[in-house]
């Protein structure tokens, strides 16, 4: 996995993360006979207020056993889900390999997920990468994700850096924010591409406007340095509260860190004191250090303002 060489408020830089859903909900289109079948039941399902797959499953096996290649990546979908039927992994597998071998780019990246992960398989990383890879090469984003992935950490295939650039450009240009961020992160480290502040600007704002926590924090950490962008403390702390939101623990300690030394907002010791204590509650160390320093700048009603606040935050809905 990769880690960060940066500096000032927060050292630790966010690494490139494995996509953790398992599949994607594509529709799937059997037999015309079959669609006709299922609409009707879906229908009846309705207006008896019954889950579709809950009576679908009879024919979505029937389609899956007579070859329809999306039937049968559905079919794996409900067992991996445990959608109607008892969840059985061993299942998803045999139904996503069946769609896969059919060409299914869904249960392409499906399969090479669960061999990724040893659900239902034994985990097995290369097999992970020759399922990913097809998927890939039908243009299915997240496989292209996973597949920059592996190339990035070398995982089931030799590292390969430029490899793991294309994969999450191409899975970034179809708008994949992980995929967008973790470009942003190549460019700003030179892995496998010439280093460029400016372009890893560029990839992790496309990110973070679509509320990508890693990508706001690294871009409000760019304002902050002025690295690629001309520093802009305002703007550094628009994008640090952005992840902090989101529960970024790096993002709300460097976001105390902006209260507390008066960049980019007006100095606040209490607020400083709010956002370190709620980084430090998720096991973030220079948080812990920051909020014992904080704490002798303010009174106990502050102190005790400042964590009733952190408590009240920490209970809004996201």
């Amino acid at each position: 996995m990769l880690h960060d060489w940066r500096r000032k408020a927060h050292s630790a830089f966010p690494r490139i993360c494995a996509r953790n859903r398992l599949t994607r909900h594509h529709p799937f289109s059997v037999s015309r006979l079959a669609i006709s079948i299922i609409r009707f039941i879906a229908g009846v399902a309705v207006l008896l207020t019954v889950p579709c797959w809950a009576v679908s499953i009879k024919d979505t096996r029937w389609a899956a056993e007579h070859g329809d290649a999306e039937a049968q990546f559905y079919l794996g979908w409900i067992y991996a889900k445990g959608q109607g039927v008892a969840r059985n992994d061993a299942e998803a597998v045999k139904w996503y390999r069946k769609a896969a071998e059919h060409g299914q780019a869904g249960a392409q990246f499906s399969l090479g997920l669960m061999y990724a992960r040893g659900q239902g398989v034994a985990r097995d990383d290369a097999e992970a990468v020759k399922w990913y890879r097809k998927a890939a090469e039908q243009g299915d984003a997240e496989a292209q994700f996973n597949l920059g992935l592996m190339y990035a950490n070398g995982q089931g295939v030799e590292r390969d850096d430029a490899e793991a650039v294309k994969w999450f450009r191409n899975a970034a240009e179809k708008g994949d924010a992980e995929a967008q961020t973790n470009l942003g992160l190549m460019y700003a480290k030179g892995r496998g591409v010439a280093r460029d502040d400016a372009e890893a600007v560029k990839w992790y704002r496309k990110a973070a406007e679509r509320g990508q926590a890693e990508a706001q924090f690294n871009l409000g950490w760019m304002y902050a340095n002025g690295q690629g962008v001309a520093r802009d403390d305002t703007e550094a702390v628009k994008w640090y509260l952005k992840a902090a939101e989101h529960g970024q623990a790096g993002a709300q300690f460097n976001l105390g860190w902006m209260y507390a030394k008066g960049e980019g907002v007006a100095r606040d010791d209490v607020a400083a004191y709010m956002w370190f204590f709620l980084a430090a509650g998720q096991g973030h160390e220079k948080a812990r250090r920051a909020l014992d320093d904080t704490e002798r700048l303010i009174t106990t009603e502050q102190r005790d303002k400042a964590q009733q606040l952190a408590r009240e935050w920490a209970q809004k809905p996201e």
